[in-house]
């Protein structure tokens, strides 16, 4: 993926309701900052584009934790499997 084609994505993550809690300014309940969703986005495209990694190798390349991943991608699967693929997946016209 080109750099250009993720900023672009990345700018359809960040509007995305589901991901609100990995806004820039948004806080946990003991006002920890979120995680960078750059960086969380880097981390599902390489969970789900390269066979092999494992949220352990996500912790140790982010920083992040292995439940932060998690979570991150069990939302963007949902999100994946429901809008992005009525948006970017196309059927055949053609029989052939």
């Amino acid at each position: 993926m080109s750099y250009k084609l993720f900023k672009k994505h990345l700018t359809e993550v960040k509007a995305n309701p589901l991901c609100n809690k990995w806004a820039v300014n948004n806080t946990d309940a003991l006002g920890k900052k979120s995680s960078p969703i750059e960086l969380l986005l880097l981390g599902t495209l390489r969970y789900f584009g390269r066979r092999g990694w494992t949220l352990d190798y996500l912790e140790e390349s982010t920083f992040v934790s292995e439940e932060t991943h998690q979570l991150i991608l069990h939302t963007y699967a949902f999100w994946g499997s429901t809008e992005l693929y009525d948006k970017y997946v196309l059927l055949p016209e053609s029989p052939e």
